[in-house]
């Protein structure tokens, strides 16, 4: 029996790593969303200590009006980091998005491959099994055209 033999192995080969790459580049862009929304949830927090602090402070008299000055410079300050954290954290997860979607091709691209390969596998199968069963076939009335002859 002739050995299998795929052309597109090479191809294949490429788009597993093609979606190895993917898929460690989905990756990144994940861990950074998550950092950069833990960090947004740190700065939210941070803000909103502030402002119950000014709050707080104000309802009992404990603030002079420098301070209140100071303090909400202090709180739009955090609410500009804030806006910032939060641009950057919808461009992280758009970024994640599109990687998801490269990864996502990158697989439907393996699987179309390895998919066309196992088709071609089973046609090697049927017709490597159809010609040893010919060659069979071939022996063994060979066999009984000798025996009927008398040979």
């Amino acid at each position: 029996m002739k050995r299998f033999e795929f052309r597109l192995e090479g191809v294949l080969r490429h788009r597993r790593r093609v979606e190895k790459k993917g898929q460690i580049l989905l990756g990144g862009a994940r861990e950074k969303a998550a950092r950069e929304a833990r960090s947004l949830e740190e700065a939210n927090a941070a803000a909103a200590e502030a402002r119950e602090e000014l709050r707080r402070k104000a309802s009992v008299g404990e603030i002079d009006v420098a301070s209140a000055r100071q303090q909400r410079r202090h709180i739009g300050a955090l609410a500009e980091r804030v806006r910032g954290m939060t641009r950057r954290l919808s461009a992280l997860e758009s970024e994640v998005g599109r990687r998801r979607e490269e990864a996502v091709q990158a697989q439907r691209d393996r699987k179309a491959l390895e998919t066309l390969r196992a088709r071609r596998h089973a046609v090697h199968v049927r017709k490597s099994a159809s010609a040893e069963q010919k060659e069979l076939d071939d022996l063994s009335a060979k066999r009984a055209w000798t025996r009927g002859n008398g040979s």
